[in-house]
């Protein structure tokens, strides 16, 4: 029994380690890393870009990336929303 707490353990430490890449912030390598091409990833980062993705499904925006290989992905990755500068306080 102490055995397979010990297992249940460590896989759950696994799957906290595992998070998912973030699309807006992620670099060639790992966009490779999830199965996109160099050309995909190339791409992915050009298109992000000019318009920073709002959602995974917008992948199939990019040039050469077709849905069935976003589906495939899916759980691996995210998009973190841009968030918008913080005003500077007036000076009195």
């Amino acid at each position: 029994m102490k055995f397979f707490r010990i297992l249940l353990a460590l896989a759950c430490g696994i799957n906290f380690t595992l998070a998912s890449v973030d699309i807006n912030k992620a670099d060639k390598k790992e966009l490779i890393e999830l199965g996109f091409n160099k050309s995909q990833a190339m791409n992915i980062i050009k298109y992000r870009k000019a318009h920073p993705f709002k959602s995974t499904d917008e992948l199939t925006k990019v040039k050469g990336v077709n849905f069935s290989q976003v589906q495939k992905i899916k759980d691996k990755i995210s998009v973190t929303k841009a968030r918008k500068p913080a005003k500077p306080k007036a000076k009195k």
